[in-house]
């Protein structure tokens, strides 16, 4: 009988939770914020990352920071609370804490400002990036024009799955050297062109030859793995 009533409560905490926290689309994200007078919107991505580009009135809670649980005492837990980062994985964890602090209602955005974007949603107080972190688009037109393959890594420095993948591209790069360019672009850094390509979750390679676009490679990828994407397109 008490392992009946345990599980009732377990059951019980954790549809309260469901209803508590909720993860929209892009669409249904805005729809909501803008319905919500006393909306609460963070954005738990580096202050880095902030300045380069936030939705508009986002408060900049830095989700690593050792700080970031003394910040969620700034906002009224009787107030729906908006939260965001680059691609997911932060707001879902700070979403969490949230529910487990007694916040009211939560909604995460899926996909975080990669979608955001890629819907061609505003951002604001953008930073200005050095013309040395870009590639502009002649030089990718010059360089999907090769007739030897060039594969696109879309990374981003907080990107944990980009950062664990760096090494197998840098070895790559090594190895395949006259037969294939391998290109890595801070997504961060080259927006305009990522929302071109329709870039809307990192890390994604894509490969090109003689301006064709041949494969397009979602998440995290082993060395074996590329190495059959490259010698089949050689």
């Amino acid at each position: 009988m008490k392992i009946v009533f345990r599980l009732i409560l377990l059951f019980a905490g954790f549809c309260a939770n469901a209803q508590t926290l909720q993860t929209l689309g892009v669409a249904d994200f805005e729809t909501k914020l803008a319905q919500t007078p006393a909306a609460q919107l963070i954005d738990v991505r580096t202050p880095a990352e902030y300045e380069k580009g936030h939705l508009k009135d986002a408060q900049n809670f830095d989700f690593r920071a050792e700080s970031f649980t003394a910040s969620l005492a700034k906002l009224n837990k009787a107030h729906p609370v908006f939260v965001y980062c680059l691609a997911g994985s932060r707001s879902t964890a700070a979403a969490k804490i949230l529910a487990q602090s007694g916040f009211a209602a939560i909604y995460e955005l899926q996909g975080g400002v990669i979608k955001w974007e890629a819907a061609q949603k505003p951002t604001e107080k953008a930073a200005k990036v050095a013309v040395a972190d870009q590639l502009s688009e002649e030089a990718f037109q010059a360089l999907i024009a090769s007739p030897k393959p060039v594969l696109f890594d879309f990374y981003a420095p907080w990107c944990g799955p980009c950062q664990q993948m760096l090494p197998t591209i840098d070895r790559l790069k090594k190895q395949y050297e006259g037969r294939v360019q391998i290109v890595t672009i801070d997504y961060d850094n080259n927006k305009v062109l990522a929302r071109r390509l329709g870039v809307d979750e990192i890390p994604l390679l894509i490969l090109y030859k003689n301006t064709k676009r041949l494969w397009n490679g979602i998440g995290l990828h082993n060395e074996n793995q590329l190495r059959e994407v490259l010698d089949k397109n050689l």
